[in-house]
């Protein structure tokens, strides 16, 4: 027997017992009796990577990949070593090399899709973790993780299945969590509170968990219990900006209000000009200096939070992809296109330009007892960027369902309608108020002809102001700048023209300023609209608990206000870019 073999057996020993310093030892000593012993050099690898000490490893592990270059498990922990030292484009390449060799590890396809996820890759992630659980189904971490990269790049819905299954594996605080932000984000806020309060008391000391606790009790209206969590967050001794910031503004307009932006300004002061912490920061601030009146000083708070993110908006692709969904759903086109036999009245479509006033209309609807709200559902967006796929081509188009059947507008049909009775089973309606649906009203058309879809419009100035004061998801790229703004502004217009031209009375209008003015008139033709007797419920909307989780969480709980119009005329000196941009449509 080889005399390596002895150390390699005390050495895996010491490992389970935890003494990983005294592992080392015998595997060094292994080596120097065998410098060309590939296990070795591999396993001293692993052991300094439990050490964290990841330059060390990545030499171990390039030291048993020249040994034995078919090692998959040494390229996969190569990986490993490679992200600690930032250096992953050359962890995805190790990763790849792994899964060259054994197409069946299974671990390298999970450290893959995680490498991918750590990058910001949601979508390029989903195909390696989807491996990984057909590989291994009882990877909670595989499970966890796919779920993820669904519920960011994709379908809230689609990713539930496996964020539940990974909480029937391990019922770990990070997998409550996790669920509890999707539920959170299917305003399914009760459910989420429940997760959180059960992994908080399996992980009290966690402030991240106090914070989502806090999100949770917000959006259902409990704000006082709230607000107590973050004000002990933001003051505490784990305290960061973005505590600070979710303090700033669930305290605004409260007796704490002067507090949380002292706060605010100090660590403005104290981080540097550019550091990402700043963002939420800014936008806080902005509102309180917009409170004060101070418009100018508003503006350039909201501006520096705007200059601080991704200027990823590409104006030429955005135009281009609207001439194509024109394009693709002429009135000749839509003729000859297939149909769904599916003519379900449940769903209701809410669409229009972010901040134009849906949640509002949402909650003046789903106030109704036969509707229910649902918020904002990526279900019907994962859909359309499905049919591809299922047509067996590479580019996505509209122009594809040229190529499609009725059996596949039915199938989509029968996946949405799924999806929403998931959700709110008892409702006779459901409303989706997912705002760019208006880039998908020619699919709902055709996949569920019962839907009633009701376009929500308001002043495009304060549209654009209300979105570029406010930070809205990545994929809004174009609310960091007042030209992006203007240009997608004109594309959502443009469109919704197109729609109304080819679909007429089908489409319910509705105006957030005539909402404003008159309220119950508004609401009564809408209800009507959508197939619904009248309910005063549906006026109440302020005062009753319920689920709100996008940007507009604190408005939707104070009565309708005339001030929530014209806004833009407070601005009207700093935005001369956007109301030039926007000049015919004003």
């Amino acid at each position: 027997m080889s005399r390596v073999v002895p150390l390699l057996t005390q050495a895996s020993r010491l490992r389970q017992a935890g003494d990983l310093a005294g592992a080392e030892r015998f595997l060094r000593q292994a080596l120097q009796l065998d410098a060309s012993h590939a296990v070795s050099a591999h396993q001293l690898g692993e052991v300094l990577l439990a050490q964290r000490r990841a330059p060390e490893a990545l030499a171990a592990l390039n030291q048993a990949i020249r040994l034995r270059p078919d090692m998959a498990i040494a390229h996969a922990d190569r990986a490993l070593a490679l992200a600690a030292v930032s250096r992953p484009a050359e962890a995805e390449a190790s990763l790849r090399a792994a899964l060259s060799i054994d197409p069946r590890l299974a671990r390298a396809w999970v450290d893959l899709g995680l490498l991918l996820l750590s990058l910001r890759r949601e979508s390029d992630a989903i195909a390696p973790l989807s491996r990984a659980v057909a590989l291994s189904p009882n990877n909670a971490e595989a499970h966890l993780a796919l779920a993820g990269a669904v519920s960011f790049g994709h379908c809230r819905t689609a990713a539930l299945p496996h964020f539940r299954r990974a909480i029937e594996l391990a019922r770990t605080p990070a997998a409550l969590a996790a669920l509890a932000e999707c539920l959170l984000g299917l305003s399914k806020s009760e459910d989420a509170l429940a997760l959180l309060d059960e992994a908080a008391a399996k992980n009290p000391r966690d402030p991240q968990l106090r914070a989502a606790r806090a999100r949770a009790l917000e959006a259902l209206g409990k704000q006082n219990e709230a607000l107590r969590i973050v004000e002990e967050l933001a003051s505490g001794a784990q305290s960061n900006p973005q505590f600070i910031a979710q303090f700033a503004t669930s305290a605004r307009g409260t007796e704490l209000g002067p507090k949380a932006r002292a706060l605010v300004t100090a660590t403005i002061s104290r981080l540097g000009p550019s550091a990402p912490a700043l963002v939420p920061l800014h936008y806080a601030l902005g509102q309180y200096l917009e409170d004060d009146a101070d418009f100018a000083g508003a503006f350039a708070s909201f501006k520096k939070a705007n200059d601080l993110l991704p200027q990823t908006f590409d104006e030429r692709a955005a135009a281009a992809q609207t001439d194509d969904v024109i394009d693709s759903f002429s009135p000749d086109r839509f003729a000859a296109l297939p149909r769904s036999a599916r003519d379900d009245r449940t769903p209701v479509f809410i669409v229009g330009m972010p901040r134009s006033g849906t949640t509002l209309l949402e909650r003046i609807l789903g106030g109704h007892p036969d509707a229910a709200g649902v918020g904002e559902l990526d279900t019907l967006p994962m859909l359309a960027s499905s049919i591809p796929a299922r047509l067996g081509v590479s580019t996505y188009s509209y122009r594809n369902l040229d190529g499609a059947t009725p059996a596949l507008m039915n199938a989509l049909a029968d996946e949405y309608l799924a999806s929403i009775r998931s959700l709110a089973p008892d409702a006779r309606r459901v409303i989706d108020k997912m705002p760019h649906n208006f880039m998908h009203v020619g699919l709902i058309a055709l996949t569920l002809p019962g839907a009633s879809i009701i376009h929500n419009r308001r002043h495009p100035l304060d549209t654009c102001l209300s979105c570029y004061t406010t930070w809205l998801r990545a994929s809004h790229d174009y609310a960091v700048s007042l030209r992006g703004l203007a240009a997608a502004y004109r594309n959502y217009h443009r469109l919704m023209n197109h729609w109304s031209a080819l679909f007429g009375d089908r489409i319910v209008q509705s105006v957030y300023e005539e909402t404003v003015a008159d309220t119950e008139g508004s609401a009564r033709r809408v209800i009507r609209a959508i197939g619904l007797d009248w309910n005063d419920a549906c006026l109440s909307f302020h005062s009753r608990a319920g689920v709100v989780t996008t940007a507009s969480v604190h408005q939707v709980r104070k009565p309708i206000y005339a001030t929530s119009t014209n806004r833009w005329k407070n601005y009207e000196p700093f935005i001369g870019e956007l109301i030039d941009a926007l000049g015919d449509l004003l």
